[in-house]
């Protein structure tokens, strides 16, 4: 038995030294592969390079005698071209020059800058060291004028379209007014903001400067915002005729608003009512329904009572409407009336003005757009206030003028409806 198990672990052992010994093979062969791969990778990646890059110079030669091939084509081309069709490219090409010269030489005048020879010939050096200069700004000794009146020396640096001053007591931004350099007010900086930042853009060369971008053109048009009774004024003498009739159209349109709110609710039952109770000859609860009614309605009954069916209560009761119906539509002919008047006195007032700014004109000129532009606009004033006042009026009688409408229509159909009932002598008698 002893004997037996002895042999069983020598086997075993043997077993184990042989599995160990198979597992560092296969660890090495691994390793070995690893190592092969990792050299094929990198060879392939640095031919892969070495043909990447042999193929972009082939390219580039391919590109090139393209390029080569268009010009010899070009080339060939232009000999077969007639002598006109090369005159029209050579005066094609002057024409873009000269079109180039005409753009530098505007740029030259408008910088004040001399840009060119004694021959007119634009020198393209000295326009980029033009703008190499302009690009590349500097402070510059300056005396202005600042926000108390008194000429002083301040340090100057232009940025771009505006003008910046510094110096020890104060700081700005400059306007050039008539030829004098101010110092003028910003909204977006303060005084003790403005001066520490154009400090410290003198001291460090960089800082932050909040500027209006429309260089003034903002404070310009705030400028310009008028008051009401200011507006008014401007539109000049016709504006007042407008503005009477404006008054006139809108107490015309409250009064009868207020009239039409005050209008009775008419009854639509009240004439099948009535015939009932006279089916019923029950005198006594159509007398109290009838003074139930509003009085317009009233009106009509007592009229239909007290004649017979006839052309007589026809006639009276259609009195009765014409009467209701003048008192509706009574005054809504004023407010038509302001809202046809008040665009034509605008079109008076701008043809007044506008004969106003010629005869300015011609005395001083067209020189000046702003004169021009400035008259235009006082005459057009009239012409908003005359559509301001029409469209609300024009609006207000269409509302007005369709209640009234209404109102008589109704009407009407319950009179149509009463001029047919027929009352009977013991119900005229009692009501009598």
């Amino acid at each position: 038995m002893i004997k037996h198990l002895a042999m069983l672990m020598l086997f075993s052992s043997a077993n184990c030294f042989a599995n160990d010994i198979l597992s560092d093979e296969i660890l090495k062969r691994i390793d070995t592969a690893q190592s092969q791969l990792h050299k094929v990778q990198q060879d392939i990646n640095n031919e892969h390079h070495i043909l990447a890059k042999q193929i972009q110079e082939k390219l580039s030669k391919i590109k090139a005698l393209r390029q080569k091939a268009a010009n010899i084509q070009r080339a060939e081309d232009e000999q077969l071209l007639s002598l006109e069709t090369l005159k029209s490219r050579v005066q094609a090409w002057q024409a873009q020059q000269n079109y180039q010269q005409q753009l530098v030489q505007s740029f030259a005048s408008q910088t004040q800058s001399p840009l060119a020879d004694s021959n007119n010939i634009i020198q393209f050096e000295q326009v980029k060291a033009f703008l190499e200069k302009k690009l590349s700004p500097s402070w510059k000794t300056k005396q202005i004028i600042d926000n108390s009146s008194q000429l002083q020396q301040f340090e100057t640096l232009a940025l771009g379209p505006i003008s910046v001053a510094v110096n020890e007591s104060s700081a700005g931004f400059i306007n050039d007014d008539n030829a004098l350099l101010r110092i003028s007010t910003n909204t977006l900086n303060d005084n003790g903001t403005l001066f520490s930042s154009l400090s410290q853009l003198r001291a460090q060369g960089q800082t932050e400067l909040h500027f209006d971008p429309t260089l003034g053109n903002a404070d310009k048009l705030n400028q310009q915002q008028l008051s009401i009774s200011a507006y008014i004024q401007k539109g000049g003498i016709w504006a007042y005729p407008i503005l009477l009739f404006a008054f006139f159209a809108l107490m015309t349109a409250l009064f009868k608003a207020q009239q039409f709110l005050r209008l009775p609710k008419l009854a639509n039952e009240m004439v099948d009512k009535i015939e009932t109770y006279i089916h019923q000859q029950d005198s006594t609860r159509l007398q109290t329904y009838v003074t139930t009614l509003a009085p317009i309605q009233k009106s009509l009954v007592e009229i239909a009572q007290s004649t017979p069916i006839s052309q007589k209560r026809d006639d009276s009761l259609i009195a009765q409407l014409k009467d209701q119906k003048y008192r509706n539509e009574k005054y809504l002919g004023i407010i038509t009336t302001c809202a046809a008047v008040a665009p034509l006195l605008g079109l008076l007032g701008t043809v007044s003005g506008m004969i106003h700014t010629f005869m300015m004109m011609n005395v001083f000129g067209s020189g000046d757009a702003s004169v021009v532009s400035g008259g235009i606009s006082q005459a057009l004033i009239t012409t908003e206030l005359g559509l301001i006042v029409a469209i609300p009026a024009l609006i207000a009688s269409a509302l007005l003028n369709k209640k009234s409408k209404s109102f008589d229509i109704r009407l009407e159909a319950i009179a149509t409806k009463l001029s047919k009932v027929e009352f009977n002598s013991n119900e005229l008698k009692n009501e009598q």
